[in-house]
């Protein structure tokens, strides 16, 4: 087994790996789900600090990597070689997760389960809303599902079966929504819309704006970049404008 010494964490290597998982996602995003700032993860990725225990897990459960990986890199395996021994009662845990994993093999995972209890993992969706021709949310185009803090899910009283992630394409919504942005979506459910940021469907494009209703029926469909015009539907033409769901969330709360 490879000697591993206290200072010996490989602190470069770890902010690579970091970079690579966080990918197009911001820093922001990312230290959002996770519970953290993103001065934080800027820190981590700069060698100026490094990540406790707590805060190195919760980065591996929110990007869906292993965490020795994470940690280690692609020789944890040598380095770990003889770290193998669980106490009995871990063990008797491991045991018991196995048999139920096994026993449950082939059915769906509850959005409520995920490796950490402090997680709640949201349908991710390979579509964009943009300022362009967009795609329908179905199930043919799921992703790996992304997780989010439980307990800020239930603040915000957001049920995940209602919810789902996609990103955002283009400039139109700057500076309040960013190009290859996370978008967090409470998918509509017949309730009646109200002012703010949503995701619209129209004429088979995925659009994410922001919409104002008047009392008499009409919305105004406007983007947050001055250099986009807004558009106007009238409530007669509003059968052509089809809610998908409200942005909550995307690098910060709506």
């Amino acid at each position: 087994m490879e000697e591993f010494k206290v200072g010996s964490f490989d602190s470069a290597g770890f902010a690579k790996r970091l970079i690579e998982v966080r990918g197009g996602e911001s820093r922001r995003s990312l230290a959002m789900r996770i519970g953290m700032a993103d001065s934080s993860i800027y820190k981590y990725e700069q060698m100026e600090a490094q990540p406790n225990v707590e805060r190195l897990v919760a980065i591996a459960v929110a990007t869906g990597v292993d965490l020795r990986w994470l940690a280690c890199g692609d020789n944890w395996e040598r380095i770990l070689e003889g770290a193998t021994a669980i106490p009995s009662s871990a063990e008797y845990a491991q045991e018991a997760a196995a048999t139920y994993q096994a026993s449950s093999a082939g059915s769906a995972p509850s959005p409520l389960v995920g490796a950490n209890d402090d997680f709640t993992f949201i349908d991710s969706y390979q579509v964009f809303a943009s300022a362009g021709h967009g795609q329908y949310v179905n199930d043919e185009q799921k992703s790996d599902a992304m997780a989010f803090r439980t307990e800020w899910l239930r603040k915000e009283g957001l049920k995940p079966e209602r919810l789902a992630v996609i990103r955002a394409k283009g400039d139109s919504m700057e500076p309040t929504i960013s190009d290859n942005d996370i978008i967090l979506l409470h998918l509509a459910n017949g309730e009646a819309p109200r002012d703010g940021l949503h995701v619209i469907r129209m004429e088979g494009g995925l659009f994410v704006k922001r919409l104002q209703f008047s009392p008499l029926g009409d919305v105004k469909v406007v983007s947050d970049n001055a250099n986009y015009q807004s558009w106007e539907f009238t409530k007669e033409q509003r059968a052509d404008l089809h809610v998908v769901g409200r942005v909550v969330w995307a690098g910060k709360k709506f």
